[in-house]
Order: C-alpha cells, then structure tokens, then sequence
C-alpha cells in the first residue's frame, strides 16, 4: 500500500492516518496486526490487546489509537465529560493521561447549615448503606463494560478496604461476567488518612505502600478501579463516587 492508500483507509476505518503511518514506518507487519485486533475490538468480538503490544504502539506514536482503545474497553457510555489528569514519570497507561469522570458532586459538610443531598449520599457510600450503594452500582452498571476486572484501592491502613467499595465492586461483579476483586490492591503499610493535615497525599508513596495481591488475575485484562477520593466514584481505569 502506498501512503496515500493507507491514509484513504484509515479515514474509512476511523483510525489516525499519521499515526498508523508512523507505525507503519517501524514494522509494517506488527502494524498489520495491531490494527487488525483493534477492528475486531469494536466489532464487539471479547479480546484484548496484550500489554506489550500496547507498549509498542505507544512506543511509535499511537497515542490517539490506543486511547480510543482503552476508553472503548472499559466503558459502555463514553459521553461524560472526562478530566485529565497527568501521572509524570510513571510508566503506566501507555504514558497518556489518565481521565477522571465524577458521577457526583461532593461538598465538604463542615460548617454547613445544611449538607447537601450529594454529600451525604458520598458519606452513606463510604460507610457502605446499602441504599447509597445501590444508587451508585446503579450509575455504572451502564458505564462499566463487560469482561473487566473490578477493583477498588485500599484504605490508608494496611490491609484495610472501606465498606462501601467492597459493596459495590461485588455488586458490580454479578453481571455482564465481570471479576470482582475488592482486595486485588493491598495497602502493605500504615499511611495517614488524606484528611489529616500535614498527610503525604503524594503518588510515591501510593506506588511504595500499595501492592498488587494477585498479578494473575490482571495479566493482559482489562482492569477498572472504583474509588470514593476525591471528586467522585469514577476514573478511567477508576470510577469513584465523590
């Protein structure tokens, strides 16, 4: 094929043009099957892209292919809105950013007249009341795709995971033949609590006290991890409900 062939298919096949090129430029043949698993993904056929192969992709430019990719494995409903958020010198997720959706807006409560009816949905779900759950689980049976792994972070104890992430990473497991696995990251060390002032809120020390229990059960899958930090239960590889 010559270049303007490939650019012609890609168009039709909704794939970067100059990215496939600049792939196309390193090995041709790999190139070939790389793509090709791709089609057969949106296709609806239930395979993954191993790791390594992702990580020569990103390695020659395919940045928009495998972010496309990524997103289309892991959600049902990709419209929400997506914040981005940027992990520097960290070899994950193919060195593109990662992005956090929020399925609800949570304001702090101290000093407050009145808290909020998302706020206190937020708080019910972490100590993990069942109707809170249930409203959450609800949310991202129609985002959370089929076929993932379904996770949630521990807590800043070790060996410790909170109700509500339990809950719902189980519920979430009974369909669409998803693997919960609530206790697949393990906190090895006590931290502080992220609330307490003066507490290392820093990715190092994430990436020094939390341990991965099990490696088989995510080699070459696709993994999602729920979490209630922050602004919400969701993020890309992560669904959070604050």
């Amino acid at each position: 094929m010559t270049e303007n062939d490939i650019r012609v298919w890609c168009r039709r096949e909704d794939f970067d043009e100059n990215e496939v090129i600049h792939m196309v430029q390193s090995d041709k043949d790999r190139t070939r099957d790389f793509v090709s698993i791709i089609r057969q993904k949106r296709k609806g056929h239930n395979i993954h892209i191993p790791r390594k192969e992702l990580k020569w992709g990103a390695s020659n430019g395919a940045r928009k292919i495998i972010e496309k990719y990524l997103v289309e494995s892991l959600f049902i409903d990709n419209s929400f809105d997506l914040r981005q958020s940027q992990m520097n010198n960290i070899d994950v997720n193919y060195g593109i950013q990662f992005s956090i959706i929020s399925l609800d807006k949570y304001f702090p409560v101290r000093g407050r007249p009145e808290i909020p009816e998302s706020s206190s949905r937020i708080l019910e779900f972490k100590d993990g009341t069942p109707s809170a759950v249930h409203y959450y689980t609800n949310k991202l049976e129609k985002i959370v795709m089929a076929n993932t792994v379904v996770c949630c972070p521990p807590s800043s104890s070790k060996d410790k995971w909170g109700p509500g992430l339990i809950s719902i990473v189980e519920k979430l497991g009974e369909n669409k033949n998803r693997t919960p696995s609530p206790y697949l990251l393990r906190r090895t060390a006590e931290t502080k609590k992220r609330t307490h002032q003066g507490s290392d809120r820093s990715l190092e020390l994430n990436m020094k006290t939390i341990e991965v229990a099990d490696m088989s059960i995510v080699s070459d899958k696709t993994v999602i991890v729920i979490d209630d930090r922050g602004h919400g239960v969701g993020r890309r590889r992560g669904v959070r409900p604050s």
